[in-house]
């Protein structure tokens, strides 16, 4: 209802403005300063039966599609290196202020000197687009949450999934804005330079030739085309990308693939960790001297209370977190699959989905999951679980990779006893012959 009466409040505005046109024109009453909306949208109907219409149209179109594509192609290309290594965002910096900052007029002048005028627009639109894509994909890259990023180091996740279903929504909602401003502003911006350099056969010419004859009708039936197509090519670019990101595609195999589990043990000698403590001059140590020995087919059980360093030792195992001093030995050549505190899953895709981009086999997730979660569950949005069914979901994962080490940390967290059994019988069965170091303050 509400979406009703906005759309008749608009169409109520937008009557009154065009009546205030009418009434202007008919107030002046010169056709060369203005004329009417009916004038102008009669002028408009006879210029789209004619073949010059749809060829200058079909020109433009085709260039500024051109320049929309290089222009969108080098801003990702150039957002991925800045996010990759800062000293090329740093020297990309000054670039890029100076094309959101130079006026389009400048752009033409400068290209009509190098280039033909037949290129212009095109040039135009790369400078104008380049800089919207590459700022707001840059700032999408930078805000990816950095648990998942780090959840997908510990699983050696395949960059291709880490792209679809870590990067790909994260940068979503900036790069949406950026095409949707980036693909109006290439219209007005190489339109202009078409008016300017007025290249043969397209909508800037027109244009031209219309002031020219002080056709004003026609200047005003050129505009309302503008409006119309470069909306229409706004809505079409804004519908392919977000179907493109509402796809699901098919979750690739492991990065690498997994070693048989080895009988080495892990041992741990004499390993140190501190933290910087802000509230307190000095260190926080977690670790002091902490030495273990962990053999396969076994489960270890760490049970020391809050702040004595447990998940700092899982991190340090899974190779998140470095250690001040001691040695490890054994971790070489072996997997590793955790299970964090947080469950860090994309909550944009389903239980089976979360599973299968670590895993790479959907058919191995469907058979995991059943175990702790409905049929319905694993098909339904991370989003729309609750809190037991995303640590279900999460442990699922972990168990998913078989991995020769299982670090896992708080496995029964928002489980009531019945599930937190159901959990540790399956963390047994399916860590069968690895090693099983568990975190928890909760007793199975």
């Amino acid at each position: 209802m509400a979406s009703k009466n906005r759309y008749i409040k608009y169409i109520i505005i937008s009557a009154i403005w065009l009546i205030i046109w009418e009434a202007a024109s008919l107030l002046i009453h010169n056709s060369i300063l203005l004329t009417g909306p009916l004038e102008v949208l009669i002028t408009l109907l006879e210029k789209c039966t004619t073949l010059s219409f749809w060829a200058s149209v079909g020109m433009s179109l085709l260039r500024i599609a051109i320049g929309f594509t290089i222009g969108s192609a080098l801003g990702l290309l150039l957002g991925i290196l800045s996010y990759k290594w800062a000293l090329v965002e740093d020297f990309l910096k000054p670039l890029m202020a100076f094309l959101k900052a130079a006026p389009v007029a400048s752009f033409v002048v400068l290209f009509l000197i190098w280039w033909h005028s037949d290129r212009l627009s095109v040039a135009v639109c790369i400078c104008v687009v380049m800089p919207q894509i590459y700022v707001n994909f840059l700032q999408g890259l930078k805000n990816t949450d950095p648990l998942l990023l780090e959840m997908a180091d510990v699983y050696n996740m395949h960059p291709i999934n880490r792209y679809h279903f870590i990067y790909r929504p994260a940068v979503r909602p900036y790069l949406e804005g950026a095409v949707k401003i980036a693909a109006t502003m290439a219209w007005k911006s190489s339109v202009a330079a078409e008016v300017i350099g007025t290249p043969a056969t397209t909508i800037g010419e027109a244009l031209y030739m219309s002031k020219i004859y002080l056709d004003t009708a026609g200047v005003l039936a050129w505009t309302l085309a503008i409006i119309i197509i470069s909306v229409l090519c706004e809505r079409l670019v804004l519908m392919a990308y977000r179907r493109y990101n509402d796809w699901v595609p098919a979750c690739v195999g492991a990065k690498n693939p997994v070693k048989p589990a080895a009988n080495e043990p892990v041992v741990v000698n004499g390993l140190c960790k501190s933290y910087e403590n802000n509230e307190s001059a000095g260190a926080n140590l977690v670790l002091d001297k902490y030495s273990a020995v962990f053999d396969s087919d076994k489960t270890y059980y760490l049970d020391w209370p809050s702040g004595e360093g447990k998940t700092t030792l899982l991190r340090i195992l899974a190779g998140i977190t470095s250690a001040d001093s001691g040695k490890i030995t054994g971790l070489f050549g072996k997997s590793v699959a955790m299970l964090f505190q947080e469950d860090r899953l994309c909550e944009g895709y389903s239980a089976i989905t979360n599973v299968a981009m670590v895993c790479g086999d959907e058919n191995a997730a469907r058979d995991i999951l059943l175990k702790l979660l409905t049929d319905e569950d694993i098909y339904k949005p991370v989003a729309e679980l609750s809190g037991g069914q995303k640590r279900r979901v999460a442990i699922a994962r972990m168990l998913s990779v078989n991995a020769d080490l299982l670090l896992v940390d708080e496995p029964y967290n928002g489980l009531d006893a019945k599930a937190r059994e159901g959990v540790r019988e399956l963390i047994e069965e399916l860590g069968n012959g690895k090693i099983r170091i568990i975190s928890s303050h909760i007793s199975a």
